[in-house]
């Protein structure tokens, strides 16, 4: 076997924590490489190496022979020839097909043998770097499996069972997937061992799912390599050659053009295939602020004359994408791996599951709701949104996933003695983990709010009017509102004229996952609510039950999208949420409400610091300090830059508004600092809603915020971030006499050597986020240090100090990690509430003035908790101080924590759990 001097030349894990950081630019979006550091459960995930030998070595286990055998035998020559394209890629770091590297071969199988040809195939080293190279084998009939192009390579790359357990899902769920399967291969007679073997892309790809026979096309990235290599694989590469590195400038191309070119029908439906795909690249091209602009308005113009809809098969676009957040597939969704096949019967694309890379687990998340890639550009699709979502009742259906697996029992059982030790129980863990976090995901406890008013014309008769908007990202159904009466009324049939209009759902209404409230309009006459007067509505405004019985109640119909794709015995009943109908005069209207956007150019007249960037489009301010004139509110989508040393000063109760990135550059000696003109007073804070790109904010200092309150506009937070991912370095946030100091809902959010010094409640409270806090410090708050609803972060090696409430609160469903750092002087140290699961390595805990630890229920809806600490440091009378309420789950060094039968309401009333 040929290695290589690591010294000098990189290796296929080197090369990929080295080049996947570029790679992932150019889908869109900033991660780290395939070799960074991963946490403890994904390291659990993988499969065990085998002790005795390398996986699929000769010589394997017995149970080998239940696998199906396939032979290779090749010339002196052709081995020569494949020894050499190896040793090229060796030389480039890379695997670079060219035409003439195909070598004739006879393949054998299933006691049949064919003359066919194959070559090296794939793009990293980990294909060439065993003695098990990757290859691509062409037969001229389909005589393996049905299969006449195909590929075979160590199991390894493509993370043993995952890849294949990801096709079989597909294909269930009607998506094209390859065939694939594993082997034994011999070559040349010589036992080379467990090989996958997986379908390339032709024909009989299509047929085995009953499609016809039609273009496969891929964004050809051939570019994208080559200007990598021509580079010297060098990151990020000058800037003139950055555009040639994402899917802008790729062309479109078909696999088996020679064969397509043979048939006028399918040479039609390639052009067909090749539009559609433009269209794509438009797509993503147009919502790319780092696009060129000429490039970015050629994309719109044809933007403007297409739609995702009139592109693709959005309903197998919907299943693929929901399979792929279960599988946490995310290399499969990068632009350079995107398979469309062409129907022609529907003139649209269908995706095809390849490359997945399962093994590599991406953030939990939903594919739409994922903040980066190529992908999220589908989004603007409400039928690919909601899609997705009822596919994902589908599939998280107790039974659905089980079954599934069942069916595979008998493979996985053939495949068991090829396999690492604990490989199909790492798969089945990992999905069966991912499956009950996007049940949640989709059938949110609470999904919809509804706000209703009823108004009066002369003589008594009235309008009802209802807005409805879901609380979470997962899209609501409102099916209709019943009154007391039991006269239902559908709600397709009420909804008002709304743009853009909302997605009806049989006599249903869809609500936005983005937050947008619809709004329905009933009329209230007698026959409906039985209304005598305007005093016996006023007599039921105490509370909605007290308009049962006086001919006043209305309820509100809805559920989860989701539910729509269950059977219909696991559906469930929809939510009927009482309403409570609040009189409306002109004269009672709030006032106050969301400032309007600008226009550039006002913002400009309005705020004298500020300058537009011609290139970037964003606002900076000039360096100094500047008194703010009122609120300072950013054009729709306009980002914001300001660097060191400015200071930015506002009225009470002026803001700072944007729907753009905040890029907030400061440094210790000169940082940026946002402060209330008058430190009494203070002023209102910072919104930034649905930002396209991440704010960054470093050596920043925020001052004195009281919170908005404006109308129906109250962000809980001194500075708040929606939608819209968020990294805050070296910063302060002083004095905040707002609900949180800082609120991150719905988004990424790193926290890095920042301190929340003297907030008047939580610190940092972080509803339905990812991400992390490292060396931060939460100090003499009046509320908790870190409180999360919904989220997945990890706390380390960071300081609380003097908190009224919790050091660290995890609630409706969190999963925390905490590692290192101290808890002192707060009220407990941390809670674990509400379905959530918590660990605690290596904390240090000193005056704690109820609990070191506590896990218990607050909200029945959500269950039990878990927490499991290790390593604590501090005194035993502080260590030994915990809460664990009957039914969840407390241990400490493996040690349970004895269960106790407790009122949390009461201890909540008494200030015992908190505020």
């Amino acid at each position: 076997m040929l290695l290589r001097d690591s010294k000098t030349r990189p290796t296929a894990a080197r090369l990929l924590a080295l080049l996947f950081p570029l790679v992932l630019i150019g889908a869109g979006i900033l991660r780290a490489g395939a070799g960074g550091d991963r946490g403890a459960d994904d390291a659990a995930a993988e499969p065990a190496p085998v002790p005795a030998r390398p996986f699929g070595a000769p010589g394997s286990a017995e149970g080998d022979e239940a696998l199906e055998c396939l032979s290779i035998e090749l010339s002196p020559r052709a081995r020569e020839r494949l020894a050499a394209a190896r040793e090229r890629a060796l030389a480039t770091g890379l695997i670079v097909q060219r035409d003439d590297d195909w070598v004739d071969a006879r393949v054998g199988f299933g006691g049949r043998e064919l003359d066919g040809k194959l070559r090296l195939k794939g793009d990293w080293l980990d294909h060439v770097e065993t003695d098990q190279w990757s290859l691509r084998i062409e037969l001229p009939e389909p005589a393996v499996l049905g299969m006449r192009v195909f590929s075979i390579q160590a199991p390894q790359t493509v993370g043993y069972l995952w890849e294949w357990v990801g096709h079989r899902l597909a294909r269930e769920l009607d998506v094209l997937a390859p065939r694939s399967t594993f082997v034994r291969v011999t070559i040349d007679g010589e036992d080379r061992g467990v090989y996958f073997l997986q379908e390339h892309f032709a024909k009989e790809l299509l047929e085995s799912q009953g499609r016809r026979e039609a273009a496969i096309c891929r964004f050809d990235e051939s570019t994208h390599w080559d200007l990598l290599l021509q580079n010297d694989l060098s990151l990020p590469g000058p800037p003139p050659i950055r555009s040639g590195l994402v899917v802008d400038t790729a062309e479109v191309r078909p696999f088996g053009g020679r064969k397509l070119a043979a048939s006028e029908t399918l040479v039609r439906g390639l052009a067909d295939a090749t539009e559609e795909m433009r269209a794509l690249r438009a797509l993503a091209v147009e919502a790319r602020e780092s696009a060129e602009r000429l490039r970015r308005l050629e994309a719109l113009a044809l933007v403007e004359e297409r739609d995702l809809e009139s592109s693709l098969d959005i309903e197998r676009l919907a299943r693929f994408h929901a399979l792929a957040s279960l599988l946490q597939v995310e290399h499969g969704l990068f632009w350079h791996n995107l398979r469309f096949a062409f129907d022609p019967v529907s003139d649209r694309l269908e995706p095809v599951a390849f490359d997945l890379m399962a093994q590599m687990p991406s953030e939990p998340d939903p594919v739409p709701l994922r903040g980066h890639g190529f992908v999220t550009r589908f989004r603007s699709s409400r039928a690919y949104y909601d899609g997705v979502f009822r596919v994902l009742g589908t599939i998280t259906e107790r039974g659905w996933l089980e079954g599934r697996l069942e069916e595979l029992a008998g493979e996985f059982a053939r495949f068991a003695e090829s396999m690492p030790p604990g490989a199909e129980e790492a798969v089945s863990k990992r999905l069966f983990t991912e499956r009950d976090y996007l049940e949640r995901v989709a059938f949110p406890a609470h999904g919809a709010n509804f706000a209703a008013t009823i108004s009066f014309e002369d003589g008594g008769a009235g309008t009802i009017e209802v807005r409805a908007w879901a609380t979470t990202r997962a899209p609501i159904v409102v099916e209709g509102f019943r009154f007391e009466n039991a006269t239902v009324v559908p709600a397709a049939s009420v909804v008002a004229d709304a743009q853009p209009e909302p997605r009806r759902e049989g006599a249903g209404v869809v609500l936005p996952g983005d937050g947008r409230s619809v709004r329905f309009l009933l009329g209230a006459d007698t026959r409906l609510v039985g209304l005598s007067s305007v005093r016996d509505l006023i007599a039921s405004l105490g509370d909605p039950t007290d308009a049962v019985g006086r001919g006043l109640a209305l309820e509100a119909l809805s559920g989860p999208i989701a539910r729509l794709g269950r059977s219909p015995e696991a559906r469930g009943p929809v939510e009927a949420t009482a309403l409570w109908l609040r009189p409306l005069e002109p004269s009672w209207s709030a006032d106050g409400a969301r400032p309007d956007a600008p226009t550039r150019v006002e913002a400009l007249e309005r705020h004298p610091f500020l300058a537009l960037d011609p290139i970037t489009q964003e606002f900076v301010a000039a360096p100094g300090t500047h008194a703010v004139a009122g609120d300072l509110v950013l054009p729709e989508g306009a980002g914001l830059r300001i660097g060191a040393g400015t200071r930015l000063e506002f009225e009470p109760g002026a803001l700072l508004l944007a729907t753009g990135p905040l890029t907030f550059e400061g440094t210790s000696e000169d940082p940026v600092v946002l402060a209330p003109r008058d430190e009494g007073a203070g002023w209102g804070g910072v919104v930034v809603l649905g930002a396209r790109g991440p704010s960054r904010w470093s050596g920043v200092e925020v001052r004195g915020t009281r919170g908005i309150r404006r109308g129906g506009f109250a962000p809980s937070g001194g500075v708040t971030f929606e939608d819209c991912a968020v990294s805050i370095a070296d910063s302060l946030f002083d004095g905040s006499g707002a609900g949180d100091a800082l609120n991150v809902i719905r988004a990424r959010v790193h926290l890095e050597g920042t301190r929340f010094r003297g907030a008047a409640s939580d610190s940092f409270d972080g509803d339905f986020v990812s991400g992390d806090a490292l060396r931060c410090v939460f100090e003499d708050g009046g509320g908790d240090g870190v409180d999360l609803s919904g989220s997945r972060f990890e706390v380390r090696d960071s300081r609380f100090a003097r908190l009224a409430d919790k050091a660290l609160s995890a609630g409706e469903g969190t999963w925390l990690e905490v590692r290192g750092g101290l808890v002192t002087g707060v009220g407990i140290g941390v809670a674990a509430k509400d379905g959530s699961t918590v660990r605690v390595s290596s904390l240090g805990l000193e005056e704690i003035g109820e609990f070191a630890l506590a896990a218990y229920t607050k909200k029945l809806a959500f269950g039990p908790a878990e927490l499991r600490a290790e390593r604590l440091r501090g005194p035993q009378e502080v260590l030994g101080a915990l809460l664990c309420e009957r039914g969840s789950s407390l241990s400490v060094d493996g040690i349970p924590a004895p269960e106790t039968e407790i009122d949390v309401r009461e201890l909540y009333r008494r200030g015992i759990l908190g505020k």
